[in-house]
């Protein structure tokens, strides 16, 4: 099996997703084909031919050790070996999207109440107006309880004084 399925396993990405062994041009053309299947397309690389090609995805992320090119063509920066930073990029990112939806749906379902009632005369307005900072307040709180503790990895990484070795063995993961 090869490192790019090896790696794209532990990640959780389907075995048809992962490519690897192409070249430059072949890395650019199916991150801009990948954009008529999906809305955001991500990719891991750690060398010069990895650079057009993390420039063309909508996140490009280059892993620690990687070549000075991949590093500045990609807008993510992994600053830690192996291949934990990915996974937690992965759960934040999914955590930031869950927090987003429930901050949005409470926000519209208080505001639309609050607006009714105080359009149909449930409510006195200025009642309803002093409600309206609370809504905004209810946003933040959800937001700030939704931020938790840091994960395991995330806590134990700042309590390192050296970077984390991979797990996995491997030297550099790339998913390209």
């Amino acid at each position: 099996q090869s490192i790019v399925h090896q790696v794209s396993g532990r990640l959780g990405i389907e075995p048809e997703l992962a490519l690897g062994g192409l070249s430059p041009e072949d890395k650019v053309n199916i991150v801009q084909e990948s954009f008529s299947q999906y809305p955001t397309v991500v990719l891991v690389g750690d060398g010069v031919n990895d650079s057009a090609a993390l420039a063309a995805a909508s996140v490009g992320i280059a892993v620690h050790n990687g070549a000075e090119a991949s590093r500045a063509a990609a807008p993510v920066y992994l600053a830690e070996e192996g291949l934990q930073p990915i996974l937690e990029l992965i759960r934040i990112s999914n955590s930031t999207g869950r927090t987003i939806r429930r901050n949005f749906a409470a926000s519209l379902g208080y505001n639309l109440f609050g607006a009714t009632f105080a359009a149909i005369g449930w409510i006195n307005p200025l009642f309803a107006a002093i409600l309206m900072p609370i809504s905004s307040a209810s946003v933040l709180t959800l937001a700030l309880l939704s931020l938790g503790r840091p994960s395991r990895a995330a806590r134990a990484a700042a309590n390192r004084r050296h970077p984390p070795r991979p797990r996995s063995g491997l030297d550099a993961p790339a998913i390209a």
